[in-house]
């Protein structure tokens, strides 16, 4: 079991990240959500590949099963993500 802190630090960085009870409207109010989007925006110096490969240690950090929404709402995030500003 990891300790009580770095649980706080997942639960507080997922409910920023991928929520389950906001629509993108919600999240575009939260000044975190800007914070972590504009890191998923900046396509240099792997600044997005090691913002996702955080977010994907704290999903697999979790100390029961991995939530299904959140998991699929950060593949669908990371690939759209590459998209936008790799793919253009």
């Amino acid at each position: 079991q990891p300790p009580s802190g770095l649980l706080r630090l997942r639960a507080a960085v997922l409910h920023h990240f991928l929520p389950c009870d906001k629509s993108i409207f919600g999240m575009l109010k939260d000044p975190v959500y800007l914070g972590f989007l504009a890191v998923t925006l900046f396509p240099f110096f792997s600044a997005r590949v090691l913002f996702y490969a955080f977010i994907l240690l704290l999903l697999w950090a979790s100390p029961d099963q991995v939530d299904e929404y959140q998991l699929v709402c950060f593949i669908l995030s990371a690939k759209g993500m590459q998209f936008l500003t790799s793919g253009m």
